[in-house]
């Protein structure tokens, strides 16, 4: 900081210059007559300075310094700058790397989509397979029980024949046997007519006996 000079301040620059001053409490500085007066050797003599100028260079009163100033700020700018553009940059891929995920997603999702339809449609068609087979077992079985019930009507279509013959053979058997059975009570019942006769004739001899002995 420039020492031994004086400074001519309104308000305002008062107020900078003073900011400025309290960076550094070795230097000695007092106010008078609208002067802030800046010492660093009391026999020496101050030198009058622009507050403008010492506000400007921020107490260094030198316009190269400030200049250096000037460019270390513009290169902290430009730095600044180069990591913004590169932060941009950075967030611009990252931007399209989530767009890309985005779209990624998107497709990945309509890929479980379509890939749950297809199993959809592929445990449909399992389903109607084992439909068919099912299907084909009762058509097989049924076929079995129609051929079944075909063999059962032949059967029973042989059997009403033969029950038919039996019955035919059976009301020809029964004339011959209600033919014999007359015969049979026919001849059983001339036998016990003659049987009968022979008996009371026995009995009319026994009574001629008994009458006979008394």
């Amino acid at each position: 900081m420039k020492t031994n000079i004086k400074m001519k301040c309104d308000d305002s620059q008062f107020r900078k210059v003073m900011n400025i001053l309290k960076k550094d409490y070795k230097k000695q500085y007092h106010y008078e007559n609208m002067y802030i007066i800046i010492i660093n050797d009391l026999n020496a003599e101050c030198e009058e300075i622009d507050s403008d100028l010492f506000i400007r260079t921020n107490g260094s009163c030198e316009e190269n310094q400030l200049k250096d100033f000037i460019q270390s700020q513009n290169e902290n700018i430009d730095r600044v700058n180069d990591w913004i553009k590169q932060f941009n940059d950075v967030s611009l891929k990252l931007k399209k790397k989530n767009e890309i995920l985005k779209k990624a997603r998107i497709k990945r999702k309509n890929q479980r989509e379509e890939l749950h339809k297809l199993n959809l449609k592929l445990q449909k068609c399992i389903s109607l397979g084992e439909h068919r087979k099912v299907l084909d077992w009762h058509i097989e079985r049924n076929e079995s029980l129609f051929a079944e019930i075909d063999k059962l009507k032949a059967e029973n279509k042989s059997l009403k024949e033969s029950s038919k013959i039996s019955c035919n053979m059976l009301h020809s058997q029964k004339d011959t046997i209600v033919s014999l059975r007359d015969d049979v009570i026919n001849k059983v019942d001339n036998i016990t007519y003659n049987k009968n006769k022979e008996i009371e004739k026995l009995k009319a001899v026994i009574e001629y006996l008994e009458s006979k002995v008394k």
